[in-house]
């Protein structure tokens, strides 16, 4: 129980991100065994790779604390419940020379599951399992042991707890569905009530509410923002798939963009709560912008890279006194798109 009102905390792996243009790992820094009573952080993994330390070393290490949405863990952060929703992101990380502790570090895989009574309906409970950390054999077993206690009670698994295999993936609720948007919206809506939402996962109620499902009492504090704010959500997660499909970029320059791209989006993700109809605007021209550059060579034209690109940096130029960030991203989006003119 302590483990889902935590937060999840250490109870999931994720993959790596990129926050603030640099490609970042998720970790735990732990004194004892157990994965889930550490304390969370973000490794950029150019200093992961120069430090020479390996998952479960003995480590001194340095960094700044900063909220879980500042790394793009709105999600995350929604869930903590009884702490602050912090994270290290590092700065400094040297591996010392003790030697790695004789016992393992121990996991906690967590996952929902929808018991189908037919006298009452589906009602929902957690399970859990202990493993040791970094062994693909053990994870296997977790799975294989809450699909097995799932089962004993004619149950259907709903989440899963590790985005970097491809464990459960097919569950209503797992990651990689999150993360692709293609979660079921039926079991959503059994925890939050009937929100007419694009993407839950942005979606914050404006009082708190509690619910026992199954033996286990959950809050949620779920907050609703205007249609504009949904809105950019959805243009911006089009973005990034426009990126990654697109024909007309090759590797480098896809890795270029998205970066830029990332880098605007969290900037949008702060001012979007202040400035909704600026943000809207901004993200809409980026897609238009985006749009154009990741057309076929062939098939684009030059008055409407440039349009575009004027565009996004018109639009930008409307949250100059409150986001300067945003104006200096957008005038090398604008750049980026017109080499591709000139190229």
């Amino acid at each position: 129980m302590a483990l889902i009102e935590g937060g999840g905390i250490g109870t999931v792996r994720l993959l790596p991100r990129r926050i603030d243009g640099d490609v970042c790992w998720f970790a735990t820094a732990l004194t004892g065994v157990m994965c889930h009573g550490g304390i969370p952080l973000a490794i950029p993994d150019a200093l992961l790779c120069s430090a020479g330390v390996n998952w479960g070393d003995r480590c001194n290490l340095r960094g700044r604390v900063r909220f879980l949405r500042d790394a793009g863990l709105d999600a995350a952060a929604s869930r903590v419940h009884h702490a602050r929703p912090l994270i290290v992101f590092v700065e400094e990380l040297e591996g010392l020379a003790h030697q790695r502790s004789a016992e393992p570090i121990t996991i906690t895989p967590v996952a929902l599951f929808a018991n189908r009574d037919p006298d009452r309906g589906a009602h929902y409970k957690y399970t859990f399992v202990h493993c040791e950390a970094g062994l693909d054999a053990e994870i296997d077993s977790a799975v294989e042991w809450i699909e097995k206690y799932a089962a004993k009670y004619a149950g259907q698994v709903i989440t899963n707890f590790d985005e970097q295999r491809p464990f459960l993936a097919d569950a209503p609720l797992s990651y990689q569905r999150l993360v692709a948007k293609t979660y079921d919206r039926l079991i959503i809506n059994k925890f939050s009530g009937p929100i007419l939402v694009s993407h839950i996962d942005q979606v914050v109620h404006e009082s708190v509410t509690t619910q026992y499902i199954g033996v286990v009492r959950m809050g949620h504090e779920i907050n609703v923002g205007g249609s504009a704010i949904i809105n950019i959500d959805a243009v911006l997660t089009n973005v990034s798939q426009t990126i990654g499909g697109s024909t007309g970029l090759d590797a480098s320059q896809k890795s270029q963009l998205d970066a830029l791209v990332e880098s605007i989006k969290a900037d949008l993700a702060r001012l979007k709560e202040s400035h909704a109809d600026e943000a809207k605007a901004i993200a809409e021209s980026l897609e238009r912008a985006v749009a154009s550059a990741a057309k076929p060579p062939q098939e684009r034209k030059e008055g409407i890279l440039r349009l575009s690109a004027n565009g996004l940096k018109e639009a930008a130029a409307l949250v100059a006194g409150v986001a300067p960030n945003i104006v200096k991203t957008a005038g090398l989006i604008a750049k980026f798109i017109m080499d591709l003119v000139k190229g």
